[in-house]
């Protein structure tokens, strides 16, 4: 069952990220809700991260994500 997760698991997250997120998408989300929508998603990473004893990854990529989100809007890019 651990397997087919790590398998499907990012494939179905790739093809929402594609839909809803992706900056030629049709279906893409207006900010703030793709915003929300990214965040969550990362958010996501960072849980199942420190599930699987990878803490210290799960910190970089939260610290990551919000200075990216920081900076996005800091210098008015559609993020």
């Amino acid at each position: 069952m651990k397997y087919m997760l790590a398998i499907t698991l990012p494939v179905v997250i790739a093809v929402f990220w594609g839909i809803f997120a992706a900056p030629k998408s049709r279906k893409r989300l207006k900010n703030p809700s793709r915003t929300i929508f990214k965040l969550a998603l990362f958010a996501l990473a960072v849980f199942f991260c420190f599930q699987t004893g990878h803490s210290l990854l799960a910190v970089v990529l939260a610290v990551a994500t919000l200075m990216n989100v920081i900076a996005a809007y800091t210098l008015s890019q559609d993020y």
